[in-house]
């Protein structure tokens, strides 16, 4: 897995690009549903 890594940066900025636009997404979904909930009480 280490050297596959430092040979290839760029793929892993990409994936970890893409575990963070994951967590983003997830996270503002989980928001989303805080602010129903609150607006619904």
């Amino acid at each position: 897995m280490g050297p596959r890594l430092s040979l290839e940066p760029g793929g892993l900025t990409v994936f970890r690009g893409g575990i963070e636009t994951l967590s983003v997404r997830g996270m503002l979904k989980g928001y989303k549903r805080i602010i129903k909930n609150l607006k619904r009480e």
